[in-house]
């Protein structure tokens, strides 16, 4: 089941920190987790399987547009439609959000994520050469007239 979080104390952050660590061998610190979703500037989308955070979608809002900070499946729950799940539960947010647009960058190699970020209506509207360490990323950009 996912869920909306929206508030955060020191054992969801120490969580979320830990499974983002897991995926991408980096991390927001959770201090900064715990601020940003208690500020509301940050939103989470999780999805528990036995008391463990096994997926989440992470956005960051500002002022006309929400930002996506990072998808995230464990690698044996992948291929099982989670991400594609999580993202729509981002997009019913959007279409009822005062926000315009909601924007990302993807490594130009992560193809499952491209196609995914494709099928759901995202546009590729630019690149950012090596903003990963020797890799560009694809940037995408929904816009609510078209959603």
């Amino acid at each position: 089941m996912i869920e909306q979080i929206k508030s955060c104390n020191d054992q969801l952050a120490n969580k979320l920190a830990s499974i983002e660590q897991n995926i991408f061998g980096t991390c927001w610190p959770p201090e900064v987790l715990k601020e940003k979703i208690n500020k509301g500037e940050f939103l989470y989308w999780i999805f528990n399987k036995n008391n463990n955070i096994v997926g989440y979608l992470g956005i960051q809002k500002s002022l006309d547009e929400l930002q996506i900070l990072g998808i995230g499946i464990l690698e044996e729950y992948r291929n099982t439609g989670l991400a594609k799940k999580l993202t729509a539960e981002l997009i019913r947010f959007f279409k009822n959000s005062y926000q315009n647009k909601v924007i990302l960058e993807v490594r130009e190699s992560n193809i499952a994520a491209i196609n995914l970020y494709k099928s759901v209506g995202f546009s590729q509207y630019g690149k950012r050469e090596n903003y990963y360490k020797n890799e560009d990323a694809i940037l995408f950009e929904l816009e609510k007239a078209y959603v």
